[in-house]
């Protein structure tokens, strides 16, 4: 049976979290995204599309670093906030983001943009929250 969701509501994460039992550091390209990313102590991360936020929790591993998610869902902010709660979290949408231009010193938006329609908007607002 191929079960098809419209949208990313309390059903999507519900199956989400079914199936996230995996260890991130065992996937070749979250350790990519890991090293790259290349988060310290005084790091400020911001993971956009967040959902219930393993990868920002695997970012932000043995270190200090402030992290902030961001998800259009609340379900999963939720989520995010009972699982890490040393993190800060946002239901918002990319295209409007409730922070100050260069803000950020790593941003990730892993397995997300390609469920985004206006693209090129939500880049250019993660441009803008990140610092140079």
């Amino acid at each position: 049976m191929l079960f098809r969701l419209k949208s990313y509501n309390d059903d999507y994460y519900r199956i989400y979290e079914k199936r996230q039992k995996v260890q991130l550091d065992t996937i070749p390209s979250y350790s990519w995204i890991k090293a790259q990313a290349e988060v310290s102590d005084n790091s400020r991360v911001l993971d956009a599309g967040c959902g219930t936020g393993e990868v920002l929790n695997f970012l932000c591993q043995n270190t200090s670093a402030k992290g902030v998610g961001v998800d259009i869902s609340e379900f999963a902010m939720r989520i995010a906030h009972e699982k890490y709660p040393r993190f800060e979290y946002h239901a918002c949408d990319l295209t409007k983001l409730p922070f100050q231009d260069d803000f950020f010193d790593v941003i990730v938006c892993f397995n997300v943009i390609e469920h985004i329609q206006n693209q090129d908007e939500v880049l250019r607002e993660l441009r803008r929250v990140l610092s140079p």
